[in-house]
């Protein structure tokens, strides 16, 4: 519904994808539970973080997504806002100790080239990517649509 109507009337469509960094360390250090309630209080910022005319949620596994009626630089300010409020999360471990979980996100506007959502969320993936490659709990903004294609983002994301 926001694709559409973002294509008829011309107005700012964006995709934030974020994933939780060293998930796997967490589930498997101190049990599924305590994963499950990491990916709650993540759950929770985003909640708290988005507006009413925007949409998030869990998009498999320790991924989240939001779609936002908003340009690229709202939807990079929007997922630095968050990678902050999640790094600043201490969640209490029941054996003891705080768990402070970070994220990595990929961002991605509606651009003309892009005839289809799914072209504009394999755009926010191919910068989460990238996130994940630069050391992680960053935000990395989509590359050129050409970019995407031809293999050179993931390439200069491999190079750095």
């Amino acid at each position: 519904l926001e694709w559409q109507r973002s294509q008829r009337l011309g107005t700012p469509f964006s995709i934030v994808i974020g994933d939780v960094d060293h998930f796997k360390r967490i589930n498997d250090g101190h049990g599924h539970p305590f994963g499950d309630a990491v990916l709650q209080q993540v759950g929770a910022c985003f909640t708290r973080r988005i507006r009413a005319t925007d949409t998030a949620g869990r998009f498999g596994g320790e991924e989240f997504m939001a779609i936002l009626a908003a340009p690229v630089e709202g939807a990079l300010t929007f997922a630095e806002r968050l990678r902050r409020d999640i790094a600043a999360l201490s969640i209490p471990v029941p054996a003891g100790g705080c768990v402070s979980p970070t994220m990595s996100f990929g961002v991605a506007a509606r651009r003309s080239e892009h005839a289809l959502p799914e072209h504009v969320i394999a755009a926010a993936d191919a910068a989460l990517y990238c996130a994940k490659r630069a050391g992680k709990n960053r935000v990395e903004a989509a590359q050129a649509p050409a970019q995407i294609a031809s293999g050179a983002a993931l390439r200069e994301c491999a190079s750095r």
